[in-house]
């Protein structure tokens, strides 16, 4: 890997490529799945792997920040085939064998037993023991395995005392796929910039605000912050809470628009509202509407904006509208792997008809100006 194009001629020369692409990653949960096939099929573009096209700077929120601490650590260790190493490896941690899943789940990939409940973050210890209770006593083989997901996610019903699996399992992921040569090469050789947001709690009001960590100091412990949903329990850095920054801002594009680009592509999840409030930068907007703060929103507002020197692109990924919210949070390993072709294909389609727009013009197409028939301009996945 070491003796790979990117290394030496990207990484040993002081010219800079004419394209800079940022990258900004959407949290999703398991959805994430979907930007990890995106990105692998970026990190193999030739024209990525050579250095004709440098990647400066990732951000993300979620599992955004889980994918961009993969990305940027490969990246600044050696190059594209090191971002893809760690990538695999991370994900690999996160998936779950859930037998019979797709034979006994008529609904799959939703887990109705998660469904039943307003959302996930309503759980609470008695109705979830009671729930994991009835899908263990019924002996059906997906039910049990849901069973056992649930009781994972939730940290074996103990949501509100400790940290769940979801959060060890993260952070196990991080230290065992990351090296201390990983964590130094994204704290210290910053050639490829991390921007991983959180989101920090008002002790009194309750209210968040947004939260960029240092990338010289940034820890395992500051990506899980980035990804502590209610029903995992927070992160608690020296006494301050930190939420997932995703329940404000999914994702921010504050700074990004600053750092040394000349395109931005962002990677979005949760497909598209059918117009975007441009009024207000995300920072401001999240705290009006905290509940519908949109990614196209900061998009939308960037695009219109006559002075920018950088270009706007998306690959997204359209869920169908039969997914509910509980497949966001399905770790099933078959389901990880249908996002993460769908990510695959879906990159493969941007790049066959948009590459050529990097450092020349945009390609992204705001929700209101979407054509209202089957063949939309904008590169979508849709799940089936």
């Amino acid at each position: 890997m070491g003796d790979h194009a990117y290394s030496n001629s990207a990484l040993n020369t002081t010219k800079r490529p004419a394209t800079r692409l940022g990258i900004v990653l959407q949290g999703g949960g398991t959805y994430g799945a979907f930007a990890l096939g995106a990105l692998l099929r970026l990190l193999e573009d030739p024209r990525i792997q050579s250095g004709e096209i440098e990647i400066t700077v990732a951000s993300g929120t979620s599992a955004g920040a889980f994918n961009a601490a993969a990305l940027v650590s490969g990246l600044n260790k050696g190059g594209p085939e090191y971002a893809i190493e760690n990538l695999i490896n991370l994900w690999a941690h996160i998936g779950v064998d859930m037998p019979g899943s797709k034979l006994y789940n008529p609904f799959w990939p939703n887990i109705p037993a998660l469904d039943m409940y307003n959302s996930v973050e309503d759980m609470n210890e008695a109705t979830t023991e009671a729930t994991l209770g009835f899908l263990n006593a019924t002996k059906n083989p997906f039910l049990v395995s849901t069973a056992k997901a649930i009781a994972l996610m939730t940290g074996q019903v103990n949501m509100l005392k400790e940290q769940s699996w979801v959060a060890e399992q993260i952070r196990y992921a991080l230290n065992s796929v990351l090296t201390k040569a990983d964590w130094d090469s994204m704290r210290n050789d910053q050639k490829t910039k991390l921007h991983a947001y959180t989101a920090i709690e008002n002790p009194k009001t309750k209210d968040l605000s947004p939260h960029l960590f240092d990338q010289t100091k940034l820890r395992a412990k500051d990506i899980v912050a980035c990804c502590s949903l209610k029903f995992m329990g927070h992160a608690d850095h020296h006494g301050v809470v930190m939420r997932d920054g995703a329940y404000l801002d999914n994702s921010c594009l504050d700074d990004i628009v600053h750092e040394d680009v000349t395109d931005i592509l962002a990677i979005t999840l949760h497909g598209h509202p059918e117009a975007a409030n441009s009024n207000f930068p995300s920072s401001v907007a999240a705290k009006l509407k905290p509940k519908t703060t949109e990614i196209h929103d900061d998009l939308t507002r960037l695009l219109h904006q006559k002075d920018r020197d950088y270009f706007l692109h998306e690959i997204a990924f359209h869920p169908s509208p039969r997914l509910m919210d509980s497949s966001r949070m399905n770790p099933d390993k078959k389901w990880l792997k249908e996002l993460e072709r769908k990510g695959y294909e879906a990159a493969s389609a941007w790049l066959d008809n948009y590459a050529n727009s990097l450092s020349k013009e945009d390609s992204y197409t705001p929700p209101s100006s979407l054509p209202k028939r089957k063949t939309a301009v904008r590169t979508m996945a849709l799940a089936t």
